[in-house]
């Protein structure tokens, strides 16, 4: 029979953090790492040097803490919520763990990366909404900053990548003039036409420098003066 069935009125707290009642939620887990609360997802423990919780944290609404992925995600997460769902299992010496240890890509799913250590898959993750794996730096970027490197990488319907604009064709990461104003210009990223901008007043846009520069010397070529 547990300690608490003993005590009338002991709380899940109270019978955590005594050691002297027997197994705690501490015992078989490393000092400084954290573990989850045996009777709420929600909260997470970490332990101290005794076999003590030295501090506790509350996951965010909707959220639940994952001891596969140390941190509190979304309740539901298919990869990740070791809670309610039925999270992947590791698999030793997996060939997708091109990188030992840290992140790789996921050769189906450009949304997603795989976290390795020691060769071994340990987790699934999804960027967040509207976002993409990005290898060369090891983040999640905005799907139309980086969809041109997912190559055969699948890009899920719910990421809308939007056409390139014609003004900005051949266009990597630059500002370029409004047509149609010499007060103007818009920047591009990707081929992707951004919003417009105005120069501040008593500017024009110069495409010679690219920049903003005093009317007198700016040429407007057939854009107009507005």
């Amino acid at each position: 029979m547990s300690p608490c069935t003993l005590l009338a009125g002991c709380s899940v707290l109270l019978c955590l953090l005594n050691p002297i009642f027997g197994q705690t939620i501490c015992d078989t887990i490393q000092a400084g790492q954290w573990v989850r609360d045996a009777q709420d997802c929600t909260v997470a423990h970490q332990c101290g040097f005794e076999g003590e919780i030295a501090q506790s944290t509350h996951c965010n609404t909707s959220q639940v803490w994952s001891n596969l992925a140390h941190a509190c995600v979304w309740e539901g997460d298919p990869d990740r919520d070791d809670c309610n769902g039925n999270p992947h299992v590791p698999i030793a010496d997996d060939p997708r763990c091109v990188k030992k240890h840290g992140n790789n890509v996921d050769p189906d799913d450009c949304s997603r990366f795989i976290s390795c250590t020691n060769g071994t898959l340990m987790a699934f993750q999804r960027c967040g909404d509207g976002t993409l794996y990005y290898p060369k730096n090891d983040s999640c970027q905005f799907a139309h900053a980086v969809a041109h490197d997912c190559g055969n990488r699948r890009i899920p319907d719910t990421i809308l990548i939007p056409d390139e604009d014609p003004m900005c064709q051949d266009v990597k990461d630059d500002v370029v003039p409004d047509p149609s104003s010499c007060y103007h210009f818009y920047y591009c990223h990707y081929g992707r036409l951004g919003p417009r901008h105005r120069c501040p007043a008593g500017t024009g846009f110069s495409t010679h420098s690219k920049s903003c520069e005093w009317s007198a010397k700016t040429s407007c070529g057939g854009r107009m003066r507005r």
